[in-house]
């Protein structure tokens, strides 16, 4: 099934536009944003309450603007799928006219098949061979492109009201590259670069940009001179360091940041000596708890991962201060997911990497671009095993939900005159003994007229795991998961056992292992969240405002008070700005924190009356 997204605008003069796209390979917008704006700035522009488009909206209808361009989405099966919204394309709009996209032939067959030859339809699916897509849209930008085909449902659109909407498809799409940095939407952000700077990285070719967009708060610092010859990553010479304040916080907005969409999100962590002294503190994702950094080298360079879902349309990345050292951090790095991938992170439950490792490899780490993901796999050879690679390509499975690269999976490692193979781990402090174990298996010998056969069975702690004996095909790649919950134990361990009737011993190629982050604290109301911020940003608040406003309880904003009880989500129910050096008009969106009860703007610069629309927060006593 193609994936889509409608987004419904209720701007100002309109009750609702919908504008739907299909989403492609390349791209993660949210732009719903920008279009409103214009769409409001249309309205203004041009007779305010009149225009085809209003007055489709006065006599009740919802007028679509539709995408007319052929769009994508991921097919499982070595397709993709182009979706044509809104009418028929037209007398003499036939689907050699698509040829010059790469996609005229496949379609003509498509319809040829369905009868419908010369015309698409209405919401018609298609299926396309893949080279189709990367042959015909690769030159194309995303959503640009596909807003050069923005047409009216029932009739075009006046040039007054398109090139408006083109214009804001095209500041849109600009304005996802200068977030997401690229058409994978990789976002690198290198803590402490200079504002306005940004880079290449020579060894991954990914564009860093400066972490000044995404944080008020903290310290630049460079790493020693001592260390610096010893970095490779460019990103690891700068570091930002916060010496005031118990949390401070990085936020990351739409639209690089799509809530429900799947992330993996890494932090860096380079010391470098920078102020001579090792320290401790903790990290947050959001409202909960991650991890805990403990910097025990100079010269080591640490990073914290997660697999998380977005609840919002942003994320936020917390330092906190425990009294053990001032909280420093070198980099962030967000990489998006398919929605498909590690089923077991939701919006209740993130994934904490503990272990990424490419077995078979004494040295060299493995990333961007062998693993499209930019997933980090570290070697991990032993003397105990046995080395086996291949130079022939593993192919992924035709749904994979990990999609371990075939750079990974052409290494493995086989047990020396045993016919066991034990993967040993420490438990992880702080955590639920609740572990998601993943193994990447692959044949990478060729067993194919021998009398040779490999079978085993797994073990996690001495306990048979999921049932399955592991047969491993030939340069096919399998990956077996589950989540398991271990009691509390000095150390556990994965075995691999062979069959008594197997003539080879169990075979590894690659492991995973993460341990479930339950996300039970609970954030702040959106609308409480989103006015608030726009109160900091429109008075330039420098307080301890970062995250969350309300939660945790130990973190609430100063000149905050919150209630925990009047709803599923903390409440602002108090808000003092007494003496705060407010000045211009008094924002509406004091009006937006619809719970609030007591609001304090004594002793400030505030000029113009008392926005009217206060008078609609039924709980507000003292003004």
């Amino acid at each position: 099934m193609v994936k889509s997204f409608i987004f419904e605008f209720r701007c100002l003069f309109f009750s609702e536009i919908r504008v739907l796209y299909g989403r492609t390979l390349s791209s993660n917008p949210n732009v719903f944003q920008e279009i409103c704006h214009v769409l409001r700035q249309v309205a203004l522009v041009h007779g305010h309450r009149q225009g085809p488009l209003v007055e489709q909206l006065r006599r009740g209808k919802e007028p679509e603007i539709a995408l007319q361009a052929p769009l994508l989405a991921p097919h499982q099966e070595g397709h993709h799928q182009v979706l044509h919204v809104g009418p028929p394309l037209g007398d003499g709009a036939r689907a050699e006219e698509l040829q010059r996209s790469g996609f005229g032939s496949p379609l003509k067959r498509e319809m040829r098949r369905n009868g419908k030859e010369g015309r698409l339809s209405p919401t018609k699916l298609f299926r396309v061979p893949s080279r189709h897509y990367h042959d015909g849209y690769k030159q194309c930008s995303d959503l640009l492109c596909s807003a050069m085909a923005i047409a009216y449902r029932k009739k075009r659109l006046d040039s007054r009201i398109w090139w408006p909407i083109l214009l804001a498809f095209a500041v849109a799409s600009a304005g996802a590259r200068s977030h997401s940095t690229d058409a994978l939407g990789f976002l690198s952000i290198d803590c402490g670069l200079e504002p306005g700077s940004s880079y290449v990285d020579p060894l991954t070719n990914i564009p860093y940009v400066s972490d000044a967009g995404f944080i008020d708060t903290g310290v630049n610092h460079n790493i020693s001179v001592d260390y610096v010859g010893d970095v490779r990553n460019p990103g690891l010479l700068t570091l930002r360091a916060f010496p005031n304040g118990t949390r401070n916080c990085y936020t990351i907005r739409s639209p690089t940041v799509v809530r429900g969409s799947k992330y993996l999100l890494r932090a860096w962590f380079f010391y470098g000596n920078y102020d001579g002294q090792l320290l401790s503190f903790q990290l947050h994702l959001g409202v909960n708890y991650w991890d805990r950094v403990d910097v025990t080298s100079a010269e080591l360079a640490y990073w914290k991962e997660t697999i998380t879902v977005a609840t919002d349309w942003h994320l936020s990345v917390c330092l906190v201060n425990t009294g053990t050292g001032t909280p420093f951090i070198s980099g962030i790095d967000l990489r998006p997911l398919k929605d498909s991938m590690y089923p077991a992170a939701n919006e209740w439950r993130s994934l904490v990497l503990l272990y990424r490792w490419n077995l078979g490899v004494e040295s060299g780490s493995i990333r961007y671009p062998a693993d499209p993901l930019d997933r980090l796999w570290a070697p991990w050879s032993s003397p105990r095993w046995n080395d086996v690679s291949t130079n022939s390509t593993v192919q992924n499975l035709s749904v994979d939900f990990f999609e371990a690269p075939s750079v990974v999976m052409q290494t493995a490692v086989t047990p020396i005159n045993s016919s066991s193979l034990v993967i040993p781990w420490d438990p992880f402090p702080g955590y639920v003994n609740q572990f998601l174990v993943i193994l990447h298996i692959s044949e990478i010998l060729d067993l194919s007229g021998t009398n040779q056969s490999r079978q085993f069975n797994i073990y996690v702690n001495g306990f048979r795991w999921l049932g399955v004996i592991m047969t491993p095909e030939y340069l096919q790649s399998d990956s077996v998961y589950n989540l398991v919950t271990l009691p509390s134990s000095p150390t556990y361990n994965i075995s691999l056992e062979a069959l008594s009737n197997s003539t080879l011993p169990p075979i590894l190629n690659a492991f995973e292992l993460y341990v479930t982050m339950s996300n039970t604290s609970v954030p702040s109301d959106a609308g409480d969240v989103d006015a608030m911020t726009a109160i900091k940003e429109r008075y330039r608040i420098q307080r301890n405002w970062m995250g969350d406003p309300c939660s945790p309880s130990d973190f609430v904003w100063d000149g905050l008070n919150c209630n925990y009880s009047l709803s599923n989500s903390p409440r602002v129910t108090a808000l003092s700005l007494s003496s705060s050096g407010l000045t211009g008009e008094i924002t509406k969106s004091f009006a937006s924190l619809s719970a609030l009860q007591y609001l304090d703007l004594s002793y400030n610069n505030l000029t113009g009356s008392i926005p009217d629309d206060l008078a609609n927060l039924s709980s507000l006593r003292l003004l």
